[in-house]
């Protein structure tokens, strides 16, 4: 409708129908786009969609890994996934019945370490110390684990065995294992990460930037 003393087809009117359109055909596809990031829990509550949740923890793992500078840090990152490859590869190669509980192992350890970080990032002390010393006794914990597997020992290869009859079981089959010469070298690479840490938490936490920062 035609606004009082406007002259018909004033350009005020259409302009304002045109921005009406774009409004609505907006709209949609945000509503659209805010369905794909937010999901509507049974109770009514809107929570983060499954995939934009996943995305926004990429993101943040993403600026973490990207906030260190340090060549300290990236250095003993390095160090111990290097450890964890070489570690699994030579357990599964070996062979050991149990290999992926190594790969298990080192996981944790990688956790653990870059809980440390974290907590060095948001200058919690306290916190930053819990997961150090968590992280020390767990790694002196795996190398005390692999030390023992390097020796010659007897394991199992099957389960149990039958009789050339076809009687019933009559136990299982033991086998030794040759000494696990390679498991040396995780043992080495992985006494060097716990050296990193102690070292990175007892001397490196005392140095700050002249902006009165921790040097991560």
């Amino acid at each position: 409708m035609t606004p009082p003393g406007a002259p018909p087809g004033d350009p005020g009117e259409a302009a304002s129908g045109d921005v009406t359109g774009l409004a609505g055909a907006d709209a949609g596809p945000r509503r659209a786009e805010h369905r794909l990031k937010t999901a509507v829990t049974e109770d009514g509550f809107e929570v983060p969609a499954p995939m934009a949740q996943v995305r926004s923890d990429v993101d943040h793992i993403s600026e973490f890994f990207h906030s260190i500078h340090s060549r300290y840090v990236w250095a003993g990152i390095a160090l111990l996934v290097a450890t964890a490859v070489i570690g699994t590869v030579v357990a599964a190669t070996t062979p050991m019945r149990d290999w992926y509980m190594h790969g298990a192992m080192y996981a944790v350890v990688f956790l653990f370490i870059m809980f440390y970080l974290r907590a060095h990032q948001l200058r919690r002390r306290f916190a930053r110390a819990v997961y150090a010393v968590f992280a020390s006794a767990l790694i002196a914990f795996f190398v005390w684990v692999l030390v023992d597997l390097v020796a010659p020992r007897l394991e199992v290869i099957e389960g149990a065995i039958t009789g050339a009859g076809g009687e019933a079981a009559i136990g299982p089959v033991l086998a030794q294992r040759p000494v696990a010469a390679w498991l040396y070298a995780p043992i080495v690479m992985l006494a060097a990460v716990g050296v990193w840490l102690l070292f990175h938490w007892v001397v490196v936490t005392r140095y700050h930037r002249e902006d009165g920062s921790e040097v991560l």
